[in-house]
């Protein structure tokens, strides 16, 4: 399935099927922030669609911010037990546990020279930059300075 097939598909799942977002992105293998992404740019507002009342247990609620103290990423974690960001805020607040300080880039993601090659090498091919980064899960600006680099226009 390609890209634009997968967005079609996602989309279609929400809006005509009423699947959550959690569910979708599940199902499809691709991040929930992603799913959000590709609904609002098809102009589809989740605003007034009721949220599943997902039932967290307290001991998982522990676990869970017991892992952000550890390092873990917040979204990693929401994502993982189909909750929102905000809800794990929530409960690290009840715990006393402090917000990590830039937690979304506590994880530093170094990719190879090669890696990098083939992804300027398919955007070459393709000529759509936005394409290869959801294909690729490298953000568009991070894929368009290595064409840059690599002597391409972005």
């Amino acid at each position: 399935m390609n890209s634009d097939e997968l967005k079609r598909t996602a989309i279609d799942l929400v809006v005509t099927q009423g699947r959550s977002v959690a569910s979708v992105s599940e199902e499809l293998n691709v991040r929930s922030t992603s799913v959000i992404s590709w609904l609002r740019y098809a102009g589809v507002s989740l605003k007034g669609r009721p949220r599943p009342n997902v039932k967290v247990s307290h001991e998982l609620r522990a676990r869970a911010v017991a892992q952000i103290a550890g390092g873990s990423n917040v979204t990693d974690i929401a994502e993982s037990l189909g909750v929102t960001a905000a809800a794990v805020y929530r409960w690290m607040r009840m715990a006393g546990v402090q917000k990590p300080k830039h937690s979304h880039r506590s994880k530093s993601v170094r990719y190879s020279d090669e890696f990098k090659r083939d992804a300027v090498r398919q955007v070459k091919c393709r000529g759509t930059i936005q394409t290869v980064s959801v294909e690729t899960r490298v953000s568009h600006q991070t894929l368009r300075n290595w064409v840059i680099a690599h002597g391409g226009q972005a």
